[in-house]
């Protein structure tokens, strides 16, 4: 073997290397290039740290393959490079083309689905020898006559970041796809998966081969990573139900400005979602002068490159962002990642943190800043696991119906365009059957698709044995390209803010959500007054809190079972020996956390076991109805388990109503408040769930009764969620083409409809995949069984139990004063009617501008009334004696106003601004709060709200 690996390339391509920024080969790029050396055309998934080089370790040799054999074929295709975003495909084509295309003489090209039409035509008559392109519009590519010809010479597919893409349907998409290339191909090719952090490496190798010879290349741990875990310490939210806490985003923020202002580099800030990422950069300004920018997927295509650009460039010396800069987009050198509160997952963390110090040598630095007890705990836990190599494995989504509709039909394309007329059913099983998602396909099931697609959605006809295509199969395919959902927006205006746009939310969220539920956005509970499915909109009133706490904030990372079971274990730790526990993971922590995990050991009650992953705790609040079950098993577990656990509960005690919630370390069960149920009565019907769900999962091994009950208790509990899902399968099996034009209850009425056919049991299927974990609920009843987890029972709730999910407490600092100066505004813009009671003058203006004194006599004596009242006509009925009781008392009314208006000004307008308030009301609450402006915006708001929300909204006749 050469000193200098390197050495092995042609001529031609050692010139260009250096420009690369190689000058000897990396770890990762060394044990490829020994293997290319022997066999250049072995499957492979390759697993190697962000910033090692594993890209150019797989191009440089493909690369010097084609130097070297030349290229008789003008116009193939040999390589195929799928990445799973646009913008990582522009980056990939951006670091490659002025090199291979320019110095070398390797055409390559970028398609997806933004590729203009004349820059596609251009590449079917003239395909480069390397193109980069999508999951999606591989799609699109296989059933092109003129690329599908220029494919027949395809020697290898690069698969990169596969770890995002097989975690979903795209995944399943994808396999079939190669399936499909693989007859194509006349040499057959070559598949190479690239990516950071994979656990279940064999199974994603078997995923991209479809069960083929292969092999994992990966090399030792080369990354470094210096994690540190800052915290806030949490705030009492305000308000009489103060039993939750809320996160101190000025806190956070206060953090992340620290770090920006102390740090000389570059810093990428990284958020769980959206809204947090908008009102970080919202506050950030307000203590920082750094400039800065956010960067999410809710942003145009040109706002985000213009972001990426500044940023590599040096002009931003801040990013915040969402997932969006999570894969290997260049965006130059960061310095230092910032988590804000647990990054949920260890891959997640490896990812965002590997931004920083991009390559093999260097120190990846990353800061987790906490804001909870179960955010620090979980950040801990996520911290340890890293530490130990761990990952967790990617849980596959199989078997999946509508991919299976769609790729069915492309495969008929596919042979129609190879000149074959029609294919037999068989042939197309036998190919589906081949991809490693579909191997446990029966012949049943998929003549069960097949028949659907022949008599309901008629995008195939069968024909004496033969699947023939029919003139909705094109458009059809085409429509249908992408599994991933493009859900329609919703606008969200609030009736508090003059209907201000403030915001949009996506339709599976407003499928889930009913009038009076409250959920977050901007940092502000929102109360929902209506959904206008017609207009799109959702009209809400901002929300103080003293009512229930949000109910929704947006999709999360789900947190895994190793991650849940690992925070029970630190719970434990902590408790018994807090020294020896802190000794153990000091190393992560700051003062503020180490402060904040000490006084995280009063949520814990003494009269109790501590709830970990050895035991679960129930505690139960009769009063209330609540149940509160301490579940340190991740999202999808608890998600299992809680969804059959409420089933069994009402299926055997016959009670009228039951909902529930979980998050990855509890389940809470809510009664309905109307039954009086005894300690002893919970007990004893938690203990027979509980005991059902063991059998369950014990008897059924093969999980096909545990998917029936779950059917069941779906449909039963989870309808409004199960409608996203339904709604989007629907699309992909050619049933609907728009579902912007249904409404709620029309899709509903469809769930119905379909209820015995493969579009229901699919949409389900997806339900299931993306939110439960049917083996990891099996491990826990297993070890209920074993005596390994013990079950214990306990009266009232302690703090612990009202912790709840962290994201639902993201609001901004004295959001109740925020919200009431935000309707003081408001009423301060609405029209009110000043009177003079001495010469009658009158005007109508916004309250800030009423008249102190009356403009036309300079009189004290102005009243205030509402614009439409005819104060005039009511003094000329009492001057004639024409009065009556009613006129009378309403003058005094007026009279008293105006006392009110004299001493207190604008102040005692407010009332009477808000709808729904009228002057006995406004006179009502003058009375009792005149002296305190924010105890009269207060009482008025609480009018208002009721009366909007009896009123339907979509009429529009109040703004």
């Amino acid at each position: 073997m050469p000193e200098d690996i390197f050495d092995s390339f042609s001529k031609e391509l050692r010139e260009v290397i250096s420009e690369f920024g190689y000058f000897t080969p990396t770890p990762i790029q060394r044990a490829l290039l020994e293997i290319f050396r022997k066999n250049i055309h072995e499957n492979l998934l390759v697993v190697a740290p962000t910033g090692s080089g594993k890209t150019e370790a797989i191009v440089f040799p493909v690369v010097d393959w084609l130097i070297k054999n030349g290229d008789s074929c003008k116009k193939c295709i040999k390589v195929l490079y799928i990445t799973p975003l646009r913008a990582l495909n522009r980056d990939i084509f951006n670091r490659l083309v002025r090199i291979l295309q320019e110095k070398l003489g390797i055409t390559i090209d970028i398609r997806h689905g933004d590729t203009p039409s004349y820059k596609r035509l251009k590449q079917s008559r003239n395909p480069p020898l390397f193109l980069i392109t999508t999951p999606e519009t591989l799609q699109a590519v296989l059933v092109s006559p003129n690329l599908r010809k220029a494919l027949r010479k395809l020697r290898w597919v690069i698969v990169d970041e596969v770890h995002s893409l097989f975690d979903s349907k795209r995944g399943v998409q994808l396999s079939v796809a190669l399936e499909r290339l693989r007859k194509v191909s006349e040499e057959g090719f070559t598949v190479i998966g690239l990516s950071a952090t994979v656990s279940n490496k064999e199974e994603v190798l078997s995923y991209l081969t479809g069960g083929r010879n292969g092999r994992v290349v990966e090399v030792g741990d080369l990354k470094r990573y210096d994690i540190v875990i800052d915290s806030v310490i949490r705030v009492d939210r305000e308000g009489e139900n103060n039993n939750f806490m809320t996160v101190d985003v000025h806190g956070i923020v206060k953090k992340i400005a620290s770090y920006l202002n102390n740090n000389p580099g570059k810093v990428l800030v990284f958020t769980n979602t959206r809204d947090l990422a908008e009102i970080i950069g919202l506050l950030l300004k307000k203590y920082t002068k750094q400039p800065y920018a956010v960067h999410h997927s809710s942003l145009s295509r040109e706002v985000r490159v213009n972001v990426e650009k500044e940023f590599k460039e040096g002009n931003l010396k801040c990013v915040i962002a969402t997932s969006s800069l999570e894969l290997g987009i260049d965006i130059g050198e960061v310095d230092l990642v910032i988590q804000v509160m647990s990054p949920r997952r260890v891959e997640t963390l490896l990812q965002r943190v590997g931004r920083s110090g991009h390559g093999y040598k260097r120190v990846s630095k990353g800061v987790i800043i906490t804001a909870t007890t179960d955010d620090l705990l979980e950040a801990i836990a996520i911290s340890n696991l890293s530490q130990k190599g761990f990952i967790e494995p990617i849980a596959f989504f199989e078997k999946n119906y509508d991919v299976l509709s769609h790729q069915i039909v492309g495969i008929v394309r596919d042979y129609y365009l190879d000149g074959i007329r029609g294919v037999s059913p068989r042939e197309i099983f036998n190919l589906i059957k081949n991809a490693y998602p579909y191997r446990d396909l029966s012949w049943e099931e998929f003549n069960q698709v097949l028949d659907f697609l022949d008599k309901r959605s008629r995008v195939i006809r069968l024909e004496g044995g033969i699947v023939k295509l029919t003139r909705r199969s094109l458009r059809y395919y085409f429509e249908n390209l992408s599994t991933i959902p493009s859900p329609v927006k919703y606008r969200v205006v609030d009736i508090s803010e003059r209907r201000k746009r403030i915001g949009e939310l996506d339709s599976k969220f407003v499928l889930e959500i009913n009038k009076g539920d409250v959920f977050l956005l901007a940092g502000v509970p929102r109360e929902v007054i209506e959904v206008n499915s017609i207009e799109k909109e959702v009209v809400v009133i901002s929300s103080s809190l003293e009512g229930k706490p949000p109910a929704w904030v947006g999709e999360l990372l789900p947190v895994s079972l190793e991650v849940g079971l690992e925070v029970g274990s630190l719970r434990e730790k902590i408790m018994e020996n807090y020294e020896k526990a802190l000794s153990e993971i000091s190393k992560f922590l700051t003062d503020d956390s180490m402060e904040l995990l000490y006084e995280s050991r009063k949520l814990y009650r003494r009269d109790r076991p501590i709830p970990s992953n050895k035991v679960i705790l129930m505690e139960i609040d009769g009063l209330e109805g609540v149940v509160v079950l301490h579940t340190p098993f991740g999202n999808k577990v608890n998600n299992t388990i809680a969804t059959i656990l409420a089933w069994f509960i009402v299926e055997t005690n016959n009670l009228p109503y039951i909902s529930y919630e979980n998050d990855a370390y509890r389940i809470i069960l809510k009664f309905d408040r109307n039954l009086i149920l005894n300690k002893h009565f919970i007990e004893k019907i938690l203990e027979e769930a509980i005991n059902r769900i063991i059998d369950l999962f014990i008897l059924d091994r093969k999980g096909e009764r545990v998917e029936e009950v779950l059917k069941e208790a779906i449909i039963e509990f989870r309808i409004n969620e199960l409608a996203w899902y339904f709604i989007n399968v629907m699309k992909r099996f050619g049933l609907v083409r728009d579902e912007s034009s249904l409404t709620k209850k029309q899709i509903l009425r469809l769930v119905s409809s379909y209820r015995d056919t493969v579009v229901l049991e699919e949409a389900i299927r997806e339900l299931i995949q993306s939110k439960m974990d049917i083996k990891g609920a099996r491990k826990i009843m297993y070890d209920i069984e074993n005596g390994k987890i013990e079950t214990w029972v306990a009266e009232e709730l302690s703090p612990i139990s009202l912790q709840g999910n962290a994201y639902s407490n993201v609001v901004v600092k004295d959001v109740n004063r925020y919200v009431e100066e935000i309707y003081e505004k408001t009423l301060l813009n609405r029209e009110l009617k000043a009177v003079c009671l001495l010469c009658r003058f009158e005007v109508i203006e916004k309250v800030s501008n009423l008249p102190k004194i009356c403009p036309k006599c300079g009189s004290s004596k102005l009243t205030i009334t509402k614009k439409w009242d005819d104060v005039n006509s009511l003094l000329n009925k009492v001057s004639n004696n024409g009065a009556s009781r009613e006129d009378l008392d309403k003058l005094n009314d007026l009279i008293t106003m105006s006392k009110y208006y004299s001493v207190y000004g604008k102040v005692a307008a407010l009332p009477l601004a808000a709808r729904g308030v009228g002057l006995k009301q406004a006179l009502s609450i003058l009375r009792r709060y005149a002296s305190s402006k924010s105890m009269v915006i207060h009482h008025a708001r609480k009018i208002e709200i009721n009366y909007m929300k009896s009123k339907p909204i979509i009429e529009k006749r109040y703004i």
